[in-house]
């Protein structure tokens, strides 16, 4: 197809190590009139996935995207290359300062942190960066609605992590 050589050809430019296609199944639909039953046409389509891991091109990638004649792009998803290490970097943040406020707390009264007794993991979800908020934050600083075309890159995503620790007191 036409399109996705274009695609291909646009995107070659960019280093295997920023950008990778992961190409999905390809869909060959009839569409017909539904009063004769005749074949009007065939409706075809090739999902694909783009990997970006560099995001400072990414608006570059999007413009060479719909200058190849791609016009149906899905929302954005951010994701970590190593989620495993910044899992663990967020839970020993959380314990860290789940063992802080502990003592803040039980200083108060007068007493000091015992022995952990539970700990439990309050993250129940997918453990899936959310930038969304800081790119809607963007878009209302530069005074962009959603109806415009202008895509911002958030300088950074924020990675959280809950935990949940009883300490006995002493």
């Amino acid at each position: 197809d036409a399109v996705v050589a274009k695609v291909l050809d646009k995107l070659k430019k960019y280093d295997g190590k920023d950008l990778k296609i992961i190409a999905n199944n390809l869909s060959i639909n009839k569409n017909r009139n539904y009063q004769t039953g005749e074949i009007t046409n065939y409706n075809v389509s090739m999902p694909f996935e783009i990997e970006l891991y560099n995001l400072a091109l990414q608006n570059r990638v999007l413009d060479d995207l719909l200058a190849a004649g791609i016009d149906d792009i899905n929302p954005l998803g951010y994701k970590l290359r190593d989620e495993n290490a910044a899992y663990d970097r967020a839970m020993q943040a959380a314990l860290q300062a789940a063992k802080s406020r502990g003592e803040k707390i039980a200083a108060f009264y007068g007493r000091a942190l015992g022995a952990v007794q539970t700990v439990e993991d309050g993250n129940f979800a997918s453990h899936s960066p959310m930038p969304m908020r800081a790119m809607m934050e963007m878009k209302m600083a530069r005074g962009v609605t959603d109806s415009g075309t202008q895509v911002m890159v958030p300088d950074h995503i924020d990675y959280s992590f809950t935990v949940y620790v009883t300490y006995s007191l002493r």
